[in-house]
Order: structure tokens, then sequence, then C-alpha cells
């Protein structure tokens, strides 16, 4: 939509369904925060045999399912090697970062981007299916949420295969509703299950090692008000880069953010972890040639995750 002078309404879009799903899970959290706590004390053994069929149920969706399947292993094998690389700094820093950054920047460079002026359109959108939209994702981010290792990507993939009339406007609504639901999810689940399922839930713990009922209370309330705040800043500043982004040289651009992450992981990670960013770099390349959704490069975290439970 970017190449098609669109980008301010895609932003839009996944703004719209931000917020929709951030009030939507708030209105469940109750019952989740009721019932998840039973509902994991029965799955749990259950879990990498449903890590199993949910990357299956994914490879099967591809178009190219064999292709899948090979970069889906691909990525779970490096993702074994990789974690048993010793004396390593923050290891998913250079192994991420080169799947699904550093690997998109550089094919990217070779393309002639150019960026047309962006139409900056303030009507509302019409033609939304707002209901069905925020009820798929929410679906999806419950059967992903609280599985290690799966994450709004995967859930993404799984919404968009409920229906095969989503629009593309649908299509950014529900991956906007997803991301926002699955880290409130996130948090319930550290709550009720402790156990975290996202690097920010990660992060929090390190100042808030242990969540009350309060604490739940409060970050739902910091929720509500961060989505709509962040809304607002987020559609100005859209509207801001829109009106300049085509007089940016996007290749300069490419080249730059390039440099950073590979000096950034330099000095976090060291030489190890620069060679651990030049293989999965060549890695996150794959699925861009061969026709596959990048997204089976979670296998990186999933195959690892199954293992270790088994």
């Amino acid at each position: 939509m970017l190449i098609e002078g669109q980008g301010y309404e895609a932003v839009k879009l996944t703004i719209i369904g931000s917020l929709l799903g951030a009030f939507a899970i708030i209105l469940v959290s109750p019952l989740l925060l009721i019932s998840i706590d039973n509902i994991y004390s029965y799955v749990k053994n259950y879990i990498p045999y449903l890590l199993i069929l949910s990357s299956l149920f994914l490879i099967y969706k591809e178009k190219n399912k064999m292709w899948a399947l090979v970069i889906f292993i691909l990525s779970g094998i490096f993702g074994i090697l990789t974690f048993n690389v010793p004396n390593i700094k923050e290891v998913l820093l250079p192994m991420l970062s080169g799947l699904f950054g550093l690997s998109t920047i550089l094919l990217s460079l070779k393309d002639k981007v150019k960026v047309p002026k962006q139409n900056i359109n303030k009507d509302k959108i019409k033609d939304l299916n707002l209901h069905k939209s925020i009820s798929i994702g929410l679906i999806a981010s419950l059967l992903v949420g609280f599985l290690p290792g799966l994450g709004s990507a995967q859930g993404a993939a799984i919404a968009t295969s409920v229906s095969k009339k989503n629009s593309n406007k649908t299509l950014l609504v529900i991956l906007g509703s997803i991301d926002t639901i699955i880290m409130v999810m996130s948090i319930i689940a550290f709550y009720s299950i402790e156990r975290a399922r996202s690097g920010a839930i990660v992060a929090i713990t390190r100042f808030i090692p242990q969540f009350d009922l309060n604490t739940i209370i409060l970050f739902m309330g910091v929720t509500l008000i961060g989505a709509g705040v962040s809304a607002i800043i987020t559609l100005y500043l859209t509207r801001f880069i829109a009106n300049k982004i085509y007089k940016l040289n996007y290749r300069k651009i490419g080249i730059i953010v390039s440099i950073f992450i590979i000096l950034l992981v330099a000095i976090v990670s060291g030489p190890l972890g620069l060679f651990i960013l030049l293989i999965s770099t060549i890695i996150g390349t794959l699925p861009i040639f061969l026709g596959v959704s990048r997204s089976q490069l979670m296998g990186c975290l999933i195959i690892p995750v199954i293992i270790y439970l088994l």
C-alpha cells in the first residue's frame, strides 16, 4: 500500500485494529483470569503436540508445502545449534535480526524502490467488517497466545486462513488487533501461570518480578490510556512522515539501518554473534526466493521448544 501511495491508510487500519483489540481483550480478561489457570493445568502436558499440530497446519496452508517444511526444519536446526553456542550474549539478537531484519533489507536494496507521494485521506474507511475482524483476531490470539514459540505471525496466519474473502484492509485490521491482544494476553499469562510468553514481558519482570491482581488492573488501565494516546501520536507522525517519505532515498536508509544492525550485534554479541547474524541472514532470504511465508522461520524457536518440552 505504501508503494501504491496508501501508506497512511495502512497505518490507520492497523491502529483501528489495535484499539479495538485492546478493548476486546480487556473485556474478556476477567474470564481469562478466572479460567486460564485451570485450562493451562489441563493442556500443559499437551503443549508440544499442540505446537506440532499448529506448525503442520501452517505448513499445510502454504502453496509450496514442501519448501515450507524444509524452511521450518532448517530454521529449527539452526535454532538448536545457535542456542547451544557457548559464551555468547543475547543470542536472540543476531538470530532474529538476521532471519527477519537484515535479510529483508538487503534483498530490498537490489530493487530500485521508488516511494510515490502518499494520499493522506482523512475520510472514514468504509467496508470494514470490524466485528468479524476483531472476533477472528481474538480467537486466533487465544489459540497461540499461551503457547511458547508462537506469536503474532502465527496468529495472523491462522486468522487469515479462517476466511478466504478477507480484503487487504480487513487483514490489516486483524493484524493490528492480534499484536495488541497477544501483548495483553502475555501479561495475563504471566500472572496466571507464571510463564513469560514474550520478550517484552521478560523485560518487564526485571522491574516487577511478581505480579498481583492490583498490578494486572494497573496494566489494563495503562493499556487503554496508552492505546488511545499512542494512536493519536502515531497518526500524527504518520501524516508528517507520509508527506516527506517520497523525498527520502530508500536505498541509503536501508544501508544505514543495515550498518546499525551489524554494529549493534558486534557490540552486544561479539564475533560469534556476527557469524550467527551472517548465517541467519542467508537463511532469512530463502523464503522470499522460494515463495514461502517468512513465518516458517519461527521454527528457530518452535522446534527447540518442542524438543525441550518432550
